[in-house]
């Protein structure tokens, strides 16, 4: 049996077929064979598979457009005879040139900004090649541009917003390239017109400077001045429970300007008033924690879809109030405003440094003057004894929670260990006026978690495990409070190096170890807790 290969990028003119292999081989019954010194028959499978390095051997690995197989001699001793019966040709590999592999990152470093067409409801992107996908991925501000691309159609002014592009294989997701691209949304005050709102203003008021700064301002022309008669109007038509907002807003007031204000009920704005509605719908796209405040010469209207939303319209109008001359005054215009980060928070240490009860519901409203969302409280650890040297007698552990199943377990000392050669280490461990040794009860938490939902933000409470743990390695090998499972301990058992305050979470105290891990959330109901 002979046959050859070859291939053309014309196939209509016959010069033009190019032989790429020739086989040349005896017959034998319906089987291949190989030749002397051939490879490439698959007895059993009754298949040739012909390579570069095979015998023989393809002349190019590099094929054209079209293959053709052309048999010269047929297997005289097949059945039947003279007979040439093919089940299948397969070609195994690429063509660079007709179907080039695609490149996800070249394709995206090719589009510019001004590529992307910003419309009155999405960003419109390029096209690109095929086999290749664009989309909008993610926004620096999701109130102006989501993160699908959407344009909310809300923004007081323009606004410059950086967007998240990928290009995928559209065959496999998995690959894929990203970059960020910034583009212009143009103003779209006119969407408040059909409300009154943004009359034209041919010198308007300066945007009022509060923390943190206002997203987006319209400004109109004077004030709207507070008195002894001004109300409080609440519209909770979403019913997310306005009268706490009301209740901080009119303590507030009663600080900044003197005034008590009346609350009350009521279904639309009124001359001098403070009117908050909660929204049933995000007719301006504020989101979870924004809003819009409307200031006329006949109130300040708020306007939210939530009670976070609602609450920071107050603070804003608080802010400007305690910043004003006569604390009574608001510029006339329209805010719209939103948070740029989704967390915003303080992170506060009170195990190693005591922090009287008090002092914690004051930072949180401290916090909510800010408008921050997350108050972490980092509520064990020891001194440092990631030393040698260290030991049980000269380091001591903190504690700051109630505990009902181990109840023993509070702080040693009061302070963490204080510099003699920088401090008074006396007044920060003994004097009774510095701070006291604080242990908080599970009331006094459950007080403190119940504050920061009203001022719209919430305790993240943490645990560090499995280091920073010495209090309660003690804690466990004492066992004062005489747990059966705890007998034995839960300390890691190379303790020395830095490891004094370690859990043994792999050696022979480690279910001990976990249980008491696994079981301490238990006694902190509605806490969020982390392991380290």
């Amino acid at each position: 049996m002979e046959y050859t290969i070859q291939t053309s990028d014309t196939p209509n003119d016959e010069k033009s077929w190019e032989t790429v292999v020739e086989v040349s081989r005896p017959s034998k019954n319906d089987q291949v064979t190989n030749g002397p010194e051939q490879d490439i028959a698959n007895t059993t499978a009754n298949t040739d598979t012909i390579t570069a390095a095979s015998h023989p051997a393809l002349k190019t690995a590099t094929l054209k457009q079209y293959v053709r197989l052309h048999a010269t001699k047929t297997n005289a001793q097949a059945p039947g005879g003279h007979n040439l019966n093919i089940k299948e040709i397969e070609i195994m590999g690429t063509n660079a040139n007709r179907n080039p592999e695609l490149d996800v990152s070249a394709v995206l470093n090719g589009i510019t900004a001004d590529q992307l067409t910003v419309t009155d409801s999405k960003i419109q992107l390029p096209e690109v090649p095929a086999g290749a996908v664009l989309t909008v991925r993610g926004s620096e501000l999701e109130n102006v541009v989501t993160n699908d691309g959407t344009v909310t159609g809300r923004n007081l002014g323009a606004r410059k917003v950086t967007l998240l592009l990928r290009a995928a294989k559209k065959s496999d997701p998995s690959v894929y390239a990203e970059k960020n691209l910034t583009v212009t949304v143009p103003d779209h005050s006119a969407a408040y017109q059909k409300r009154g709102w943004v009359p034209a203003v041919s010198a308007p008021n300066a945007k009022p400077e509060v923390i943190p700064s206002l997203q987006e301002w319209y400004g109109y022309t004077g004030n709207f001045t507070l008195n002894a008669d001004t109300r409080i109007i609440l519209n909770d038509a979403a019913s997310v429970s306005l009268d706490k907002v009301a209740e901080n807003l009119k303590a507030d007031l009663k600080e900044i300007t003197g005034l008590e204000l009346a609350v009350e009920t009521g279904m639309a704005p009124a001359a001098n008033s403070i009117y908050i509605e909660s929204l049933a719908q995000d007719r301006d796209a504020v989101g979870k924690e924004g809003y819009t405040m409307h200031t006329t010469e006949k109130g300040v209207q708020i306007y939210a879809p939530t009670y976070t939303g609602c609450l920071y319209g107050t603070i804003t109008a608080e802010q400007i109030l305690w910043q004003a001359a006569d604390h009574n005054t608001i510029p006339q215009g329209l805010i719209r405003d939103y948070p740029a980060y989704e967390i915003r928070g303080v992170h506060l240490d009170i195990a190693r440094t005591p922090y009287r009860y008090q002092q914690l519901k004051d930072y949180e409203k401290i916090m909510l003057w800010y408008k921050m969302n997350e108050f972490g409280l980092h509520v064990n650890d020891n001194d440092n004894c990631n030393i040698d040297e260290a030991s049980d007698e000269t380091h001591s552990g903190f504690h700051r929670l109630e505990s009902k199943k181990f109840p023993s377990l509070k702080s040693e000392i009061k302070h963490v260990g204080v510099p003699k050669d920088q401090l008074n280490p006396d007044y920060y461990q003994n004097d009774p006026d510095y701070q006291g040794n604080p242990h908080y009860t599970r009331k006094q938490w459950q007080e403190l978690q119940a504050q920061a939902k009203e001022y719209g933000m919430h305790v993240l409470t943490e645990i560090d495990l499995p280091a920073h743990s010495l209090l309660y390695n003690k804690y466990a090998e004492k066992n004062p409070d005489k747990i059966d499972w705890l007998k034995g301990g839960i300390r890691h058992q190379t303790h020395k190096g830095g490891r004094l305050e370690l859990l043994d979470l792999t050696g022979p105290n480690k279910d001990r170890a976990l249980r008491f891990g696994k079981d301490r959330p238990q006694r902190r109901p509605r806490s969020t807790w982390f392991l380290y």
